[in-house]
């Protein structure tokens, strides 16, 4: 009997995790707008971020509105360095030394 494909999504406040079995393989993908890594009262907490995807093991983690240049921060390296995977970063927004996007 042929297993069914299946894709689970659920959601922990602005975090979306997919989960899909392809017959052989679990895929964990989290998808979650960090706000350039601050809270709602502009408290620091991508570190917490940072902590929360290691505890995840997501196989693909998908990051909105992170910052990668000298003025803003280098997000994007720490989170390559700190969760040890492969990276991708497409700025959207380039203007006055920020490099801002996915």
């Amino acid at each position: 009997m042929k297993r069914q494909k299946e894709l689970i999504y659920y959601k922990k406040e602005k975090i979306y995790y997919s989960k899909f079995d392809n017959n052989y393989n679990v895929y964990i993908l989290i998808s979650y707008n960090i706000h350039s890594g601050l809270n709602k009262n502009m408290f620091p907490t991508l570190f917490d971020t940072i902590d929360f995807l290691k505890q995840s093991n997501a196989d693909i983690i998908c990051l909105q509105e992170v910052n990668e240049s000298a003025r803003a921060g280098f997000q994007v390296s720490s989170f390559k360095e700190e969760l040890k995977m492969n990276s991708h970063f497409g700025a959207n927004v380039v203007d006055l030394g920020f490099n801002y996007g996915l």
